[in-house]
């Protein structure tokens, strides 16, 4: 509009007319220019807003990764105990194939080998994940009120497989063995019990784990911080009993702590001085499985040099 007044109003000058502003053009000027401050204003101020409820509600892809590896750790643990409580039919029906087949197994390890732990699980971490839960909403509410609106289980949904060798995992956040020595097999699983805030080292607090086992007569153990990767290390000492390993991840810095761990009437005890390797960038499994061995019945460890060169292998000293 403003255009168009101003070419219909040259017309009227000529070139030896001095020029003056017109006052309705001055109006149109101050309407348009208070218009696009106010609308610059808006856009700003709701930019602002946005900002601000993304950095309030900001997680990072790794953070949320390790939440969501976390809160399926818990739920592989407390599922097969609810749906043993919750679903008695179907403890039943698992048992007596248990005794029919004479497989050497607890029933809660069975119970994961159902068509129901599998769907329910699924059910429920797709639950989690569609609704962004974080770890302390599951563990204080989602699995209580998912059963909740579980009555009944048809017994046609009732398909329980055999133990399933490849599932006999050395590594990982989950292992299996028999480690408390009464001849049959549990797993130990990674469990993270108290979420941490803020940097550990300043101000804040690490997160907590427990390695917990599938037979729930062995004592859960508690490893304090940090993340970390168990492994099944075999009999170390003759004593019967399967030890586990675990190497945490750094608090802070490049440090990983690696503890070894035997089970005496159901109670962890460390096998032998923890020690330390070198985590910066992650660590492979080749190298995980390579800090303690067994060779000609003697038990070696992998000691970080203290002049920057190879790791050094180093008879452990036994309790």
């Amino acid at each position: 509009i403003i255009i168009i007044y101003y070419q219909q109003r040259s017309t009227l000058f000529n070139s030896h007319t001095t020029f003056r502003i017109d006052p309705l053009l001055a109006v149109f000027s101050l309407l348009f220019t208070s218009c696009i401050d106010k609308s610059n204003k808006e856009t700003l101020k709701h930019f602002d807003t946005v900002s601000s409820v993304e950095r309030d509600n900001i997680i990072s892809p790794k953070d949320r990764k390790e939440e969501l590896d976390s809160i399926n750790d818990y739920v592989n643990d407390k599922l097969p105990e609810l749906l043993v409580e919750h679903f008695p039919q179907l403890a039943r029906i698992v048992k007596e194939q248990l005794l029919s087949n004479k497989e050497n197994t607890s029933l809660l390890v069975a119970i994961k080998q159902t068509n129901t732990y599998g769907d329910t699980h699924d059910n429920i971490l797709n639950l989690i994940i569609e609704n962004n839960y974080s770890f302390s909403t599951v563990k204080e509410s989602v699995l209580v009120e998912y059963f909740k609106t579980k009555r009944s289980i048809d017994v046609e949904d009732i398909e329980y497989y055999s133990f399933d060798s490849t599932e006999q995992l050395t590594i990982g956040s989950k292992i299996y063995g028999d480690f408390n020595g009464d001849g049959k097999y549990e797993y130990a699983f990674r469990i993270l019990v108290k979420k941490g805030y803020g940097n550990p080292v300043e101000d804040g607090m690490p997160d907590e784990y427990e390695i917990k086992f599938s037979d729930t007569s062995i004592k859960s153990l508690n490893v304090n911080c940090c993340w970390f990767t168990l492994v099944n290390e075999g009999d170390l000492n003759n004593d019967g009993v399967d030890n586990i390993t675990i190497v945490q991840d750094p608090e802070n810095g490049c440090m990983g702590l690696v503890s070894t761990y035997t089970f005496k009437d159901n109670v962890g005890h460390k096998l032998f001085d923890p020690f330390f390797v070198f985590i910066c960038d992650g660590i492979d499994v080749s190298t995980v499985e390579s800090l303690v061995t067994k060779e000609d019945n003697v038990i070696y460890i992998l000691k970080i040099d203290p002049d920057g060169g190879m790791p050094i292998k180093t008879k452990a000293v036994l309790y």
